[in-house]
């Protein structure tokens, strides 16, 4: 057994682990509540209700997460438990510290909590002297829970700077109920009413009567928050509430979350999000198309048979929208910008696995009373990372074999051109989700034909004469290479080995041979070359259409798919590799990564005197400079990827298989990768970081 593969295996038994523990033995009827992390503050405060005929604890199972959850090191709650940053790990400590002193247990975690908010007190909130006024949700909470233990006696010992800082949180929240009344909503803010817990005592007589009021006119709770419907039961006994806390408890009973109910097909695609967004698809393919089709099937999702990409784009934004998406307090910072700096198309799989993992706000779906809701998710991420790293010692594997192979053929010696190893592994390895163990063939052939190719378009527009040119044309055409010599011996003998390779590979795999498929392909692709090195030589420009129909099979694009669709998927139809018979999705990947190209390597081919359809566009219109002939051909690239969008995701537009759908899609990103702003292909530094990221560095998950 591979050493690769035993620690697969050690990671499918972590999978199966996981789905035993979050998935409760029934995938069919799982409780999505069982995927949402637990609240150390609102647990607390259920934790503090007392039941109606006994001096015990009503909901004893709140007090024993508390025991058992705090970080034995440190001495909080909160930050290794769900998540959350310093300031709520404050909030959260005091209040179950609070918890159980009111039960007076667990004196020894009640020490180490105190120790906690006595030491990290003046760090947590002190930064917000630079920053200005501390979040109103802080100075609410810790102002009333300082409040409730002085009540209590349990003293706490600050420093003369957190003093200071204290007495200034106990102004500002002065101000703030001065300003402000019970029922106030503002945007992106809870009222006043939903932080009762920790509002003045004082208040409660005067504010009783609208409380309950308030209970019996919504659900039972105050505000969706079980911390304040905590408060409000312990103070009105209120019947309604009392079933809002049994509901929540039954539905939550290992630790409470931040707001109850909460949309639980929002839960559930959540979760398939985060799942996807880990890389982890090959380890819960099942759970994931469960949940999928469970929640369409709740919104009775449909697409219109002819709808247009912007009305699937707005149809989307509107689900978002509904479930609380659209709200820059609702997704962190961080994922807005990294969507807004790089586009979807542009985005390798590989690395945004990476970045999801090491992102600590990739858990988060939504927004509490305090602080972002979350995934529960610290063993999926566990998985996630080892899962990662055990791809990129794959990937180093896979990339060493294929440094072997390119010596083998004289490839790297050649002598002229780029020498573009590392580039075309880094993105056949990125680019794709295929399995790490059964995939290595598909990685290696995309990967050898994008350096072949690089090779043989360089020296068909930089070194070949024009002898030499037709002479390894014409020995394509022949498939036969015998009389060739230098450089074209070269090339030909690394592509008979790349066609016999994907041939023999397909035949073991599907039984099918599809040689002379192969062979025509690349005979279309050479020919393509030598019709552009014909034209540069002759100074000949073509009309636009003349050049778009020679440019699209010239830039190989389908010379790469097409093989690697036969030797994924054996129901790939073969009359589509037929030149001139291309299914649509191919032929609209064959001109968007024309055009791409074009876009990025107009100025160096100007200088090389070749030609490229921004300046085949710019001579053909007189009147035009460069910058109109840039936007028009962008605004072709535009139309052609929202077309190429459709076909490869709504079954309607192509009949390929799923798989080879998926394969036109990563090869597309690909390119959109290369080709995105700037020329990255040829840069000799701008990929260096990505592929450190992608094959070398180990995961930094961030807390």
């Amino acid at each position: 057994m591979k050493l690769e593969n035993f620690f697969s295996s050690d990671l499918y038994a972590l999978a199966e682990e996981i789905k035993r523990e979050t998935f409760e033995l029934d995938k069919f009827n799982i409780n999505p509540f069982s995927f949402v992390s637990p609240s150390a503050y609102d647990t607390a405060w259920l934790a503090m209700i007392e039941d109606l005929n006994t001096p015990k604890p009503m909901f004893r199972g709140c007090l024993d997460w508390i025991l058992s959850n705090q970080n034995v090191v440190e001495g909080q709650w909160g930050t290794h438990v769900d998540g959350n940053g310093d300031e709520e790990t404050l909030t959260s400590t005091l209040a179950c510290v609070l918890a159980l002193r009111k039960w007076n247990i667990g004196s020894l975690l009640v020490h180490k909590g105190k120790r906690y908010i006595e030491k990290n007190t003046e760090r947590i909130i002190g930064r917000y002297n630079k920053k200005g006024s501390c979040p109103r949700w802080l100075v609410l909470m810790f102002t009333g829970l300082l409040e409730l233990a002085q009540q209590r006696g349990l003293h706490l010992f600050f420093s003369a700077r957190a003093k200071q800082i204290i007495n200034n949180l106990f102004f500002q929240r002065q101000d703030i109920l001065d300003r402000e009344k019970l029922f106030d909503v503002g945007f992106n803010r809870q009222p006043l009413l939903a932080y009762l817990e920790v509002l003045p005592s004082k208040l409660y007589a005067e504010i009783q009567k609208d409380i309950v009021e308030k209970l019996n006119q919504q659900d039972g709770s105050l505000f969706q928050s079980p911390s304040a419907t905590a408060a409000a039961f312990m103070l009105t006994h209120n019947k309604k509430s009392l079933a809002y806390l049994q509901s929540l408890v039954k539905r939550c009973p290992h630790g409470v979350p931040q707001i109850y109910p909460l949309n639980e097909e929002l839960i559930k695609l959540s979760m398939v999000n985060i799942m996807d967004n880990y890389g982890l698809g090959e380890y819960f393919g099942e759970e994931i198309d469960h949940f999928l089709h469970e929640t369409y099937k709740a919104t009775d999702l449909m697409f219109p048979g002819e709808c247009e990409l912007e009305e699937a784009r707005e149809f989307s934004r509107k689900l978002l929208e509904k479930n609380g998406f659209i709200n820059e307090k609702m997704v962190p910072s961080f994922h807005i910008k990294h969507e807004m700096s790089t586009p979807w198309m542009a985005r390798l799989k590989h690395l945004d696995h990476r970045m999801w993992i090491e992102d600590k706000d990739s858990n988060a779906f939504s927004i509490g009373k305090a602080s972002l809701i979350r995934i529960y998710s610290h063993k999926l991420t566990h998985l996630a990372s080892r899962n990662f790293e055990l791809r990129q010692a794959v990937y180093r594997r896979e990339m060493e074999d294929l440094v072997k192979w390119v010596k083998k053929w004289g490839l790297n010696d050649i002598g002229f051109g780029r020498e573009k190893t590392t580039y075309c592994y880094f993105a056949s390895s990125s680019s794709t989700s295929l399995p790490f163990e059964s995939a290595t063939n598909v990685r290696t052939l995309m990967a050898k034909s994008g350096i072949l190719i690089t090779v043989a378009d360089d020296f068909f527009d930089e070194e070949g004469s024009v002898d030499e040119l037709e002479a390894l044309t014409k020995a394509v055409l022949r498939w036969e290479g015998e009389e060739l010599k230098g450089y074209g011996k070269i090339i030909f003998r690394a592509l008979d080995d790349i066609v016999k390779e994907t041939a023999e590979t397909c035949r073991k795999q599907h039984g099918s041979d599809v040689t002379d498929h192969l062979r025509n392909i690349w005979r279309e692709t050479f020919e393509s070359w030598l019709c552009e090195a014909e034209w540069s030589k002759k100074g000949h420009v073509p009309s636009m259409e003349e050049y778009l129909r020679n440019g699209m099979i010239s830039i190989a694009a389908h010379t790469i798919v097409l093989p690697i669709s036969c030797l994924i998927e054996s129901s790939f139809p073969q009359h589509k590799l037929k030149p001139g018979n291309y299914d649509n999705l191919t032929t609209l990947l064959m001109t968007i990564t024309r055009l791409l190209n074009d876009l990025q390597s107009y100025q160096k081919e100007q200088e090389q005197g070749k030609i490229n359809s921004v300046l085949v566009h710019m001579r053909s219109h007189c009147s035009l400079e460069i910058e109109d002939s840039i936007s028009y051909i962008q605004k072709i690239i535009d139309s052609k990827r929202r077309e190429f969008v459709e076909h490869a995701l709504m079954d309607e537009f192509s009949d390929l298989p799923k798989p080879c759908k998926d394969i036109h899609m990563s090869f597309c990103k690909v390119y959109e990768m290369f080709f995105n702003k700037k020329n990255r292909y040829d840069s000799d530094t701008e990929m260096l970081q990505d592929i450190k990221k992608a094959l070398y560095e180990p995961i930094n998950i961030r807390k």
